[in-house]
């Protein structure tokens, strides 16, 4: 099993499905770019799978939101229209962090939901007030 995580740009508004058993599921897809030996930057489309909870937060991202997500990895083998052999990636959603999650304040600093700070998502490890 391969796992990973990724910081990509969604593609498209996320689909919601329910899978044959009646539990939510949502599709997407991710433009992730990655650099190849000579340093030139390449476009690697992946299609984004996100189940229970996860789906509810896959549902609302929008196209071109940035997000990075952890999950596994797996490939996907197809034959297309012309006969020839297709690989593709999917990520099996475990954990998201969306720019939706972190909006700026008025006052210049960050402004967080008050779910992430219920729910512990967000820590504050800065004691002198540095932002990073």
């Amino acid at each position: 099993m391969m796992y990973v995580s990724v910081l990509g740009r969604f593609g498209q508004n996320p689909r919601s499905i329910e899978t044959r058993s009646g539990k939510p599921m949502c599709v997407a897809s991710m433009a992730v770019d990655l650099l190849d030996k000579n340093g030139e930057s390449h476009t690697q489309w992946m299609n984004v799978i996100g189940f229970g909870k996860v789906a509810d937060l896959l549902r609302g991202q929008r196209k071109g939101d940035l997000a990075s997500l952890s999950g596994r990895c797996q490939t996907n083998h197809w034959t297309n229209a012309d006969g020839q052999l297709q690989v593709g990636l999917s990520i099996i959603v475990d954990s998201i962090i969306s720019s939706r999650a972190v909006q700026p304040s008025s006052k210049g600093g960050r402004s967080e939901s008050r779910s992430e700070i219920d729910n512990g998502i967000l820590e504050d490890n800065a004691t002198d007030g540095a932002p990073f």
